[in-house]
């Protein structure tokens, strides 16, 4: 169960569900983090209905605040977003 249940009451989550699209075709997107931030980052997923993040970068680290491979993991983690790597695709 994703983390922003426990944090967010029924009457706040409401509304960031209600425009939560809906959609059961794989789609495959491609983003990156430069010149955004982090709750920026999220809320881009989340408009866009990910399901799953597959972080390519050969070096997954990241001088900026969240972006980090396991900092990553965790804030998609915690909002119902999966995510893994395939560092070979970088």
């Amino acid at each position: 169960m994703p983390i922003v249940n426990d944090i967010l009451s029924g009457e706040e989550l409401q509304p960031v569900m209600s425009i939560k699209p809906k959609s059961n075709k794989t789609i495959l997107f491609t983003i990156g983090y430069q010149g955004i931030s982090l709750e920026e980052y999220l809320n881009k997923l989340l408009k866009n209905d990910i399901k799953l993040l597959v972080d390519v970068r050969r070096n997954p680290k990241s001088m900026k605040y969240g972006f980090t491979q396991s900092q990553l993991k965790n804030v998609c983690e915690g909002v119902g977003i999966k995510y893994c790597t395939l560092l070979k695709l970088g």
